[in-house]
């Protein structure tokens, strides 16, 4: 993507998507490790700070979970789902 200018809502979209592919990795991780097998269980979390790069540029989001979807938050105020 060297040459191309992102807009900032792109950025957003961009971050979104690689919190919500991190966090449903997480989930996955933590549901096979819960497994009748296991001593231990841990709970899923229902919320994830994050913070994503994007294009050199560090962007927070706040990911969390509504039911079966993810809605990221931005400081601006801007909620994707």
């Amino acid at each position: 993507m060297q040459g191309s200018q992102l807009s900032a809502e792109q950025e957003c979209r961009l971050a979104a998507i690689a919190c919500v592919v991190h966090a449903k990795d997480a989930v996955r991780s933590m549901t096979l490790l819960n497994d009748r097998y296991s001593r231990g269980t841990k709970s899923v979390p229902s919320s994830w700070d994050l913070v994503a790069a994007v294009r050199g540029k560090k962007v927070p989001v706040q990911l969390r979970r509504d039911g079966q979807e993810f809605v990221a938050s931005f400081e601006s105020g801007e909620e994707l789902r």
